[in-house]
């Protein structure tokens, strides 16, 4: 469990990290969040934290570079 509270940690312990320098969500930090609800649902696995979180901000980028948000 010490992993889970890392991963998420780093982001709800200090919310000025989580913004970019325009003041906006960065994509890694909204994906800590997607991912936090999706472990406490019982969806995605501890084990799996790590790996779901780069996933998933990979595919906001590519949203957000392609304009699609």
């Amino acid at each position: 469990m010490a992993t889970v509270k890392s991963s998420i940690d780093r982001y709800s312990n200090d919310r000025a990290s989580m913004k970019d320098e325009s003041g906006k969500l960065t994509s890694e930090a909204l994906a800590a969040l997607i991912v936090d609800a999706l472990l406490q649902a019982g969806i995605v696995a501890c084990e799996n934290l790590d790996e779901a979180i780069a996933i998933a901000t990979e595919e906001i980028d590519v949203r957000k570079a392609a304009g699609d948000y």
